[in-house]
């Protein structure tokens, strides 16, 4: 399941994929000045999570799109609003929490469920309150266990692990907390989610 900046989706079978060569297949048909962003795999019956830097979020099943062969467009999966681009795609699980965070810092966790499912193609609903404090919605992620750790990474190279049992719980369309501080210029470029901290002990 693929999709790109301007909110195109496709799902295609990942047997098309079995035999790849050295300079690589085509993935996806874009359009100028679209990018491919997100490629998750999918059983066939999942939901799908879609959000937007302007902090609105279309959950819809994959049923909803209909398989095609690598070298196509897809179609639309969410409308965005004037200026916004999407920010992530996550695979919906049950019992879990959407994490959201945004370009100056700010994050938070609500509840999977205050996300009804609606249609592919649409606005969908408010996952993040967005504004000049908070900066644009970056990154979306689902947690299944709080106790997990998040890694930060700034634009400017700075990194923070921190726990996210300390991110508030909070509904949709809230700004959430600071979860990381930065200088002068400096924005939240990715997030990943690291396992639990006795996860990342044992590895080390």
């Amino acid at each position: 399941f693929s999709a790109t900046r301007d909110g195109m989706i496709k799902k295609t079978s990942a047997t098309e994929y079995r035999s790849v060569l050295k300079n690589g297949k085509i993935a996806m048909s874009l359009r100028a000045g679209d990018e491919l962003q997100w490629v998750k795999l999918t059983s066939g019956n999942d939901e799908l999570i879609f959000a937007t830097t302007d902090g609105k979020s279309v959950r819809f099943h994959e049923r909803e799109v209909r398989p095609t062969g690598r070298d196509t467009m897809g179609v639309k999966g969410l409308t965005l609003r004037k200026g916004a681009q999407a920010a992530g795609m996550e695979i919906v699980k049950a019992d879990a929490f959407v994490l959201v965070v945004s370009e100056n810092g700010f994050g938070k966790l609500t509840p999977v469920e205050q996300y009804p499912s609606h249609h592919r193609g649409g606005q969908g609903v408010y996952t993040l309150d967005v504004t000049p404090k908070t900066g644009k919605l970056v990154g979306i992620g689902m947690v299944e266990d709080p106790s997990e750790e998040l890694m930060v990474v700034s634009t400017k190279g700075q990194v923070i692990r921190t726990d996210l049992s300390e991110v508030r719980v909070t509904s949709r369309q809230t700004q959430g907390v600071i979860i990381m501080r930065l200088s002068d210029g400096d924005t939240v470029g990715q997030i990943a989610g690291v396992g639990t901290r006795e996860d990342v002990e044992e590895e080390a």
